[in-house]
């Protein structure tokens, strides 16, 4: 079976066994798919790869610059992966078992000023309010006024403002039902 076709049943097994998010499913084609390739390029494949292997392809995204953080992340991909291959016969050992996962320095996320913040709602409230502006455009412009204030109001992630739905809103109560990472469910009030 090649590369593509393994990835893709691990793919499906993610969706439909563990309940995989469509972000979650892409990041792992992404990430799989480079591994992959990679691997192609030393003449290996997934099923013959070896922890000399997986760590040469650390050591590459390593030289390439790429952050610590980003490499751990597909590692885990690659390590779920491997796990597959083995439970499923496809390979005997599992090469990512003893891999020393990338350690990240974890800063604090950069987050506006309240100067910004208030800078950003009243250019978006602006061009609501624009004289020239069409129907079509204050539209627009309101819905982007009320994605920015949900934001603000309820930390939540882009992710999760995306995928809210006209169900998501409590009709007697001010609050919000949000699907979070995992497919979790809580409850966000809108204050």
């Amino acid at each position: 079976m090649s590369a593509g076709h393994l990835v893709e049943a691990f793919l499906e097994m993610m969706s439909a066994e563990r309940g995989a998010a469509r972000n979650t499913i892409e990041a792992y084609r992404r990430d799989l798919r480079d591994y992959a390739d990679f691997l192609e390029r030393r003449n290996s494949s997934v099923a013959g790869a070896g922890r000399a292997e997986v760590a040469a392809y650390l050591a590459f995204l390593a030289a390439q610059g790429m952050a610590a953080s980003s490499s751990a992340r597909k590692l885990s991909a690659i390590r779920q992966f491997h796990k597959f291959l083995a439970a499923d016969a496809i390979r005997g050992d599992d090469p990512t078992r003893i891999i020393a996962s990338p350690k990240a320095r974890r800063g604090l996320p950069k987050v506006l000023s309240i100067a910004e913040i208030d800078r950003l709602l009243r250019t978006a409230e602006s061009e609501v309010e624009h004289p020239e502006a069409t129907d079509a455009q204050r539209a627009l412009s309101a819905r982007l006024y009320v994605l920015l204030e949900l934001l603000y109001a309820t930390g939540m992630r882009v992710s999760e403002l995306l995928e809210l739905t006209r169900a998501a809103v409590m009709r007697d109560a001010a609050v919000l039902t949000v699907r979070g990472k995992g497919g979790k469910e809580r409850i966000v009030p809108l204050t």
